[in-house]
């Protein structure tokens, strides 16, 4: 037991040390700690053999700053490719990036690794399914499925089956490459507004290129068409009217008569710039304009509600607007992509060249 004339001195010495203890810096916590990271496949994962499937990688630093790369491993036979992309994350900050990979037809997971120079600080496997190239895959971002939900059951030439898939405008690749697995993407009732300059130029391109995009209308087609290149649209639209009946639609698909009770609020727009496939009371209601190699539909109605939810001729409508430009290609096997094709003749010839 301590004497009573030694406790005076002990307390100032007590006291001296805590302040100490309390003054040094906390320890900081390890990066793998502070780096949070979550990846995603475009298309739900799905992509089509020999396309390039994008993956999203959001970050979140809330340590010190840092420079590293995210990987993404792709497995072979006997080894795997790795792609990467460089990452500068300044403390609190926040992005998302994608990586572009070329999955093989046997892929079902991607590794995807944040490294810090020889550290892996954070790593996620990510689930994919490839498809084969005769499937006719469609991407549909929509507020709500609704009435799009029937399109799978319709009939395309070569018994194409049909995948559908939802997609986010977030996720749309801002690279034409990432969006080759569609075969048509669905825009109903979305604000692409949201859309940066990179993901409508890619949009535009992948049309270009043979892609097939269609644009629903109704309320929300202002907001659907806002982020979408001007030249690229059958008709801008500007403002909406109803309508009590729409047999126009019926006579387009040569299929049973629309006997479901209007209104229907139709968008309008002045100088139309596409084709007129049907109209109602000098109303277009579906057109189509040819953007290159591809083809962009704008229906005035939205998709996902009244009448295409409720009328027997819904899949007969989805069949005829579809059909054309849907056949594969007698001469294209079932599992290899246009650009397989195209790089097989280039990698013969390399593989040719004398070395020096």
């Amino acid at each position: 037991m301590l004497s009573p004339t030694l406790r005076p001195k002990l307390i100032p010495l007590f006291l001296l040390v805590m302040l100490i203890f309390s003054s040094l810096p906390a320890a900081a916590a390890p990066a793998s700690q502070s780096v949070l990271m979550q990846a995603e496949a475009a298309y739900q994962g799905n992509f089509k053999y020999g396309e390039w499937l994008p993956v999203w990688v959001s970050l979140e630093n809330n340590g010190p700053n840092l420079e590293g790369e995210i990987q993404v491993s792709v497995q072979q036979d006997f080894n795997q490719i790795t792609y990467a992309v460089p990452v500068s994350l300044a403390n609190g900050a926040r992005k998302r990036l994608p990586v572009y990979v070329l999955p093989n037809n046997f892929t079902r997971e991607l590794k995807v690794t944040l490294v810090l120079g020889d550290e892996a600080l954070q790593t996620q496997a990510v689930k994919v399914q490839p498809q084969p190239n005769i499937n006719y895959l469609i991407g549909v971002a929509a507020r709500e499925r609704g009435a799009l939900a029937l399109i799978p059951g319709i009939r395309l030439p070569n018994g194409r089956a049909q995948v559908m898939l939802d997609v986010s405008l977030e996720t749309l690749p801002e690279r034409p490459e990432g969006l080759r697995s569609l075969d048509c993407l669905i825009l109903n009732d979305v604000d692409t507004s949201s859309l940066s300059p990179e993901q409508a130029g890619a949009l535009k391109a992948w049309v270009q290129q043979g892609g097939r995009l269609v644009t629903g209308g109704g309320v929300g087609a202002m907001q659907t068409t806002s982020g979408l290149p001007a030249e690229i649209l059958p008709l801008k639209p500007t403002g909406l009217t109803d309508v009590d009946a729409v047999d126009a639609l019926a006579t387009f698909a040569n299929t049973s008569a629309v006997r479901v009770p209007g209104p229907f609020a139709v968008a309008v727009g002045s100088q139309p710039s596409g084709r007129v496939l049907a109209q109602q009371d000098n109303l277009p209601l579906v057109l189509e304009l040819a953007v290159g190699k591809g083809t962009v539909n704008f229906i005035a109605l939205d998709l996902s509600v009244s009448p295409f939810d409720a009328w027997i001729g819904t899949t007969a409508f989805w069949e005829t607007l579809l059909t054309p430009g849907a056949a594969y290609p007698n001469w294209m096997p079932p599992d290899m992509s246009l650009r397989q094709l195209a790089a097989g003749p280039i990698s013969n010839a390399l593989s040719n060249i004398p070395s020096l």
